[in-house]
């Protein structure tokens, strides 16, 4: 009692401007006598309080202030609480802005409380106060994936989301919170999963055509086989009927669908990259009939398909099989394009020449080319679809009806022939595909025009081995018309005693690769190991074990693949013949 109010409870650097305050109360006349504000005091052991002053002024008759009446209320605690809520509410505000994925809250009846940046970003406003569903997903009621009651429940819930709102796949886990109020809340993170997905579809379309590459490699050796008897045979029969003849005629349509069938093994086991694309001077215009049969017997008849192909177009250096996949493709691709309608596909092959007055825009260089076209009068495509055509994977087709690989292989073909492809499209007016392919030069068009096949004979002694008694028949009467003399086994084992007891009566050992018991390069290295010097040939249907350098590797000197035509067969002997006799003379 009787101490400096001021000194005693005033914190020295407030004390002046609550003496101010002070004196300014009491000189006041016109109040009512009541007056409330805060401010810090002292407590006893210098600690600082705040407290909120309750006063009361006691005036004379005149209205003047006799003296205060103070009433403090300790909100220290509850200051320091609403501190630290201050701070904690910019702590974790801040927190949630720094995160890379949208985030939001919402309330129990779906109204938005909250979107960090990213969320705003991705809405492209600010949506707190609206409808959830609405703002995020642009639906007009509640989202068919949300459990909201399960999920306030639970407290927690994670789910994979398609959002029609940017087309986007996302992984949303939520977590409810209880608000101050006793209300639920529930905070919900949105991690992108888009590039993610597409990946993993990608993967299960790579290990598809993995297990198409397995399958093809598993039946490509005995479906040659089965094939070899049938080429060789009918070959033999064009050899031995009048070429007038209708007999010859059947003979010789054997022959073709033979070589068809060959072909298609070929294209199997190109597509799933197991054997090399050989290249040789080429006409495409006889592919690209052979092409339009086959699509004429397969694409509906309601679909018109119209062909301008110039019969004398020169040689262009190529593989037949890659020029037929871009063919069918491209033709393939133009009737899902008509096929909603009774539309109609124009295809068109010309020798163009190109020079400075007529470049086009894809950086094609000055020359002449086979330009091969593929119009459709379909759907046609936006420019955002057309700049993407050509990624692999990428489809515009409905699920289970494209791999989105057919323009991406045709396009790797092209640029690895030296070409170039152009399209032109417009949405209801069709699309028009244009490739452009290198000719040959007139002196090398010559050179493959010239091209003629000698049957080469021979007489020389030959081990012939392989366990498929049809093959080994057909490929010993092959030999034998070519003037050999044939020793033939059908088991390894039974070819290496033969060999082994007379290791100098065989000029040539011809070998399959794959037989029991074993293999034919074993076979190879187990001769070689008898006679170092003895030519071996290998002749496989289709074998992941060896490939053509690995078989000159261990000293093999031939490689043929089945099924194969007398020609090469003859061809390939008399040369592995003829370099070892030469070898043996050096």
């Amino acid at each position: 009692m009787g101490r400096n109010w001021f000194d005693l409870f005033i914190p020295e650097n407030l004390r002046e401007d609550v003496r101010k305050v002070f004196h300014s109360v009491m000189g006041q006349k016109d109040t009512l006598g009541f007056l409330n504000f805060e401010n810090e005091i002292l407590g006893k052991s210098g600690q600082v309080f705040n407290v909120a002053w309750s006063n009361v002024l006691t005036k004379d008759v005149e209205g003047n202030v006799v003296d205060v009446t103070c009433l403090g209320v300790d909100l220290t605690e509850r200051r320091r609480s609403e501190d630290k809520l201050r701070k904690s509410e910019i702590k974790y505000r801040t927190m949630m802005e720094a995160i890379k994925d949208p985030v939001y809250i919402c309330s129990e009846d779906f109204i938005i409380q909250y979107m960090n940046q990213a969320m705003i970003d991705r809405v492209g406003r600010d949506a707190t106060g609206e409808l959830c569903y609405q703002a995020l997903h642009r639906f007009d009621r509640k989202c068919r994936w949300c459990k909201y009651g399960e999920t306030f429940q639970a407290g927690h819930a994670e789910k994979n989301i398609f959002s029609p709102l940017d087309k986007s796949s996302f992984n949303v886990s939520t977590t409810v919170f209880v608000n101050e109020s006793g209300s639920l809340s529930k905070l919900s993170v949105f991690r992108d999963t888009t590039e993610l997905i597409e990946l993993q579809k990608r993967l299960q379309q790579a290990q598809k055509m993995e297990a198409i590459g397995n399958l093809a490699g598993g039946i490509a050796h005995d479906f040659n086989n089965i094939l070899f008897p049938i080429i060789g045979m009918s070959e033999m029969l064009m050899e031995d009927l009048s070429s007038g003849s209708l007999e010859y005629k059947y003979a010789h349509a054997i022959y073709k669908a033979g070589h068809r069938a060959k072909e298609l093994v070929a294209q199997i086991l190109a597509f799933s990259r197991q054997s090399d694309q050989k290249k040789m001077p080429i006409r495409f215009q006889d592919i690209l009939e052979e092409v339009l049969k086959l699509c004429r017997a397969t694409i509906p008849a309601n679909i018109k398909i119209e062909h301008k192909i110039q019969r004398n177009c020169g040689f262009i250096m190529g593989n037949a099989t890659q020029l037929h996949q871009v063919g069918m493709n491209l033709i393939t691709n133009a009737y899902h394009a008509v096929q909603e309608k009774n539309g109609k596909i124009i295809v068109a092959l010309e020798e163009i020449k190109i020079d400075r007055t007529n470049l086009t825009d894809t950086g094609i260089h000055s020359g002449k080319y086979l330009l091969f076209t593929v119009s459709d009068d379909g759907t046609g495509m936006t420019d955002k679809v057309k700049n993407k055509i050509f990624e692999p994977y990428f489809t515009t087709k409905e699920q289970g009806k494209g791999t989105g690989l057919g323009l991406a292989v045709v396009y790797g073909i092209v640029k690895e022939y030296g070409g170039e492809i152009e399209v032109q499209t417009q949405i209801g007016s069709g699309t028009i595909f244009s490739v452009y392919l290198p000719l040959m030069s007139q002196s090398e068009n010559q050179g493959a025009a010239e091209i003629k096949t000698e049957i080469k004979m021979g007489h020389e002694h030959i081990l012939l081995v392989d366990d498929d008694a049809a093959v080994a028949n057909l490929e010993q009467q092959i030999l034998e018309r070519l003037g050999y003399q044939i020793t033939m086994r059908t088991g390894s084992l039974d070819a290496v005693e033969v060999f082994r007891s007379n290791p100098d009566a065989f000029d040539i050992v011809i070998t399959d690769m794959t037989m029991p018991n074993m293999t034919g390069d074993q076979l190879a290295e187990k001769i070689l190991s008898i006679k170092p010097d003895i030519p071996i040939v290998i002749c496989t249907g289709f074998s992941e074990r060896i490939n053509k350098e690995q078989a000159e590797a261990i000293g093999v000197k031939g490689f043929l693949m089945k099924p194969v035509v007398k020609s090469d067969f003859a061809s390939m002997v008399r040369k592995v013949l003829d370099d070892a006799k030469s070898e043996n003379k050096g």
